[in-house]
């Protein structure tokens, strides 16, 4: 039985980070590009897959309370086809965050860190991020916590003031750029919603399970609107111009003057993705640990730590050569996450029930006669 380390709220503001971590920095450029002045519109016609993986993550803890997406999957389709699946839904874990690494280090190294090597810039990372999850979970939470402030502060910092420069004619008039673009859009916002079904890894460690799912459909909703909000932002401040940037929100804070002697506060805008960043990382390194562990059958997740960062070092150079490059691909991603964290465990839940149907079968099923 896994000793009780986490609330449900601390779960939640973990993955709020996680998902507007990187949110923040890329989903504006990328919506502009797809959905003009409608970007804005286009977290909402996402939110149905956010509720969705919560709620699956949520559905099949309750029914297996003490164990993880990994060891579901192996007591619901058998030894060799749940290994099989697990060990999908291990490689997005990994691929997706190796991708998510590579941006972080490509943003510093062409915004702060010029002549620093991206490969240096990932395993620093790595190596606190390390030594944090093989703290446990606690940490973790506590971690979430302790930065939230910090992230909200750091972004009403930036856009209060510019709030003066905002034209709201530039997000008019609603649907301008057709509804198809819009759709592309919430498309597009898949590369973040599935993702909510990282709290299986999670959940065995929450005490209160009954506000958990409660709490996660709370969680996508504000999700959805600060992601609205802050695609509203960069477009009313930017206009059409916010498609020609791949990090829009860093060309606005840019611009940031507060009472005219206070500048460049860039510096301190990157310190609040980079803690946005590290509990990406963290998130996603915590739950493929647990679940590698679990598929190798060993007791303890903390020896499989480092060597899964260094993995992750290597997956975010391998193959891909720069990250500007991944609005070609945005569509393949996009059915790559969804196949795996939304299919997968619906499939999962799907056997689940189907076993839990037979079995209740077969207790009712009359003795024949003697």
């Amino acid at each position: 039985m896994h000793k009780v380390n986490m609330s449900s709220f601390q779960l939640y503001v973990l993955l709020f980070i996680t998902m507007n971590g990187t949110g923040l920095l890329t989903a504006p450029g990328l919506l502009a590009r797809m959905a003009g002045a409608s970007s804005w519109m286009a977290p909402f016609l996402a939110m149905p897959v956010g509720l969705v993986a919560i709620w699956l993550a949520v559905k099949l803890n309750r029914q297996f309370p003490e164990d993880n997406l990994v060891g579901i999957a192996e007591k619901v389709a058998g030894p060799v086809a749940g290994r099989a699946l697990s060990l999908l839904y291990l490689f997005y874990m990994l691929s997706s965050t190796g991708f998510v690494l590579r941006q972080f280090s490509d943003f510093l190294t062409n915004s702060f860190l010029m002549r620093t090597p991206g490969t240096v810039v990932s395993a620093c990372l790595l190596l606190v991020g390390g030594y944090a999850v093989k703290q446990g979970p606690e940490l973790l939470g506590r971690l979430g916590t302790m930065f939230l402030p910090i992230f909200i502060s750091l972004s009403l910092l930036v856009c209060l003031p510019m709030l003066w420069n905002a034209h709201i004619r530039y997000a008019l008039p609603l649907g301008s750029a057709g509804w198809e673009s819009v759709l592309s859009g919430a498309y597009a916002l898949q590369l973040w919603f599935p993702m909510m079904t990282f709290a299986s890894f999670y959940l065995p460690y929450v005490g209160d399970k009954r506000k958990a799912l409660a709490g996660g459909i709370w969680m996508v909703v504000v999700n959805t609107i600060w992601f609205a909000c802050t695609n509203l932002f960069a477009l009313v401040v930017l206009g059409p111009a916010a498609s020609g940037f791949n990090y829009p929100i860093m060309t606005i804070v840019r611009q940031v003057q507060l009472s005219e002697f206070v500048e460049h506060i860039d510096a301190l805008v990157m310190m609040g993705w980079v803690l946005a960043f590290f509990v990406r990382i963290v998130v996603c390194l915590f739950g493929a640990a647990v679940g590698t562990a679990r598929w190798l059958g060993l007791p303890n997740y903390r020896p499989l730590v480092y060597p899964l960062a260094w993995l992750l070092v290597i997956v975010s150079q391998w193959g891909l050569r720069n990250t500007q490059y991944i609005p070609n691909s945005t569509g393949a991603l996009c059915m790559f996450y969804l196949a795996n964290a939304i299919a997968l465990p619906s499939v999962l839940l799907l056997l689940s029930l189907l076993r839990r149907v037979n079995d209740r079968s077969g207790e009712t099923t009359p003795a024949g006669p003697s």
